[in-house]
């Protein structure tokens, strides 16, 4: 065997390849596990942000639905205070109407403005605020005829006027907030619909980074560790074989190192040490 052969098959490969393309692989799957991050952390944003949306939402319609129970309130307050047997009873009638109209003022400029108290954005679509714009007079006109009655000390005919002028305007208010309500629920319902396709938007996204990881690193990854084990387990063989062959080598290089040439008898080397050998064996007694 030439061992030229033998000493050009033991030299190692040149690893700057691997090296490489060890690199690229690691910065292939940094990016993947940073963009996996960010989408989490970008969904868990959305979600947290919706959820908040939806409690203002909700908040929203619970008060925009308690508007129209306070202006029908308003209305039978006020009948009652006209209908009042003592003045005691009217007195108690007046204090609950002012409440109730108290709260119903506050509540419309908060559904419009805002009012962090009351737990209301007062962000509205153009269409809700084209809305309010539409019963803002029969709003003014019930709250200035309910205030009427808190401050009239004036006749039954007076008050009678004013709680009229309060159920002339109750019925077209009531239908307007109808359609409020209604608009907030549907806007609602559409932020709902958005979160879930913005949720399965996410979820696809996050499905074909998984799914190009898979493809450009892990597979890649995976087709290095078995070429990297198959060419162990060959140089394991190869180096078994050869370790073979070079015992093979030393054993006829002993023997062609004690053998003459031509006639392939012992030769000198071989002679001088089985004198050796024998020479302990006469010197014992």
């Amino acid at each position: 065997m030439n061992p030229d052969l033998i000493s050009s098959d033991l030299q190692p490969q040149d690893g700057a390849a691997k090296t490489r393309s060890v690199r690229q692989l690691a910065k292939r799957y940094i990016m993947a596990l940073s963009l996996i991050a960010l989408l989490t952390i970008i969904s868990q944003a959305i979600v947290q942000f919706l959820i908040a949306d939806q409690e203002h939402d909700s908040r929203v319609v619970n008060i925009a639905g308690r508007q129209r129970m306070l202006s029908q309130k308003i209305t039978k307050t006020s009948y009652y205070i006209l209908t009042a047997q003592s003045a005691e009873a009217a007195s108690l009638y007046r204090k609950e109407l002012d409440e109730a109209v108290s709260l119903w003022e506050r509540s419309q400029v908060g559904l419009l403005k805002g009012d962090l108290e009351m737990g209301l954005p007062g962000q509205n679509s153009q269409t809700v605020i084209t809305l309010f714009s539409s019963i803002e007079p029969h709003h003014a006109a019930i709250v200035a005829a309910a205030r009427a009655i808190l401050s009239s000390t004036g006749t039954a005919e007076a008050l009678d006027r004013n709680i009229r002028s309060i159920k002339e305007h109750e019925v077209p208010f009531l239908k307007g907030m109808n359609d409020i309500v209604f608009r907030y629920d549907e806007e609602a319902k559409a932020k709902v619909d958005l979160a879930k396709w913005l949720e399965i938007a996410l979820l696809c996204v996050t499905l074909s980074v998984l799914v190009l990881e898979a493809v450009y690193i892990f597979a890649p990854a995976t087709r290095r560790i078995r070429r990297d084990v198959i060419e162990l387990a060959q140089r394991d063989k190869e180096l078994e074989q050869r370790t073979a062959d070079l015992a093979r080598l030393n054993k006829e290089l002993n023997v062609l190192a004690r053998s003459d040439v031509m006639t392939q008898l012992p030769n000198r080397m071989a002679a001088n040490e089985r004198l050796d050998d024998l020479a302990p064996e006469k010197r014992t007694p």
